[in-house]
């Protein structure tokens, strides 16, 4: 637990206005943004949070020009899924999504349609269960734009 002291009013702004920014960024752009959120913004009002709020800071200043690049593709739906076991405090876990589109022969690799990046909820009680609720959340995600996918005219062999 930490014992730093609290944060004043406007340092939580700050914060605030950091996650709430860099949030749309790393959904958009730059996903090896979101761990480092998540963490930012779940991890209670301490000024020790402050001091990781401003090295994140100089991350982002440091690698300015993240890309995401797109190309025409046959549309086959891939989900890349993961957790990690107790990583969190409170013996929490997290999940993470990476779902993109590519061609049938899988040698197309196009920029993500989708990350998440998030705590599980459920404390976890082993690596095992943690990757089977990341399957489990991710599979629920993926139904929903694979069904779309089928309506827009892009047949779906099974998800890989």
């Amino acid at each position: 637990m930490d014992t730093s002291p609290k944060l004043t009013q406007a340092q939580v702004k700050y914060i605030q206005q950091v996650t709430g920014k860099f949030l749309f960024d790393a959904r958009a752009i730059d996903n090896t943004m979101m761990h480092a959120i998540n963490d930012i913004a779940s991890s209670g009002n301490v000024e020790s949070i402050y001091a990781v709020t401003i090295y994140f800071l100089n991350y982002a200043a440091s690698y300015p020009d993240a890309k995401v690049i797109y190309q025409a593709s046959d549309m086959i739906l891939i989900v890349d899924s993961d957790a990690t076991y107790s990583v969190h405090p409170k013996a929490q876990s997290r999940v993470g999504r990476y779902l993109y589109l590519e061609n049938k022969e899988q040698t197309q690799f196009n920029g993500p349609a989708l990350v998440l990046a998030k705590i599980i909820k459920n404390v976890m009680t082993s690596a095992a269960k943690a990757e089977v609720g990341a399957l489990y959340m991710n599979a629920q995600e993926v139904l929903a734009v694979r069904q779309c996918l089928i309506e827009l005219g892009h047949p779906q062999p099974a998800t890989l």
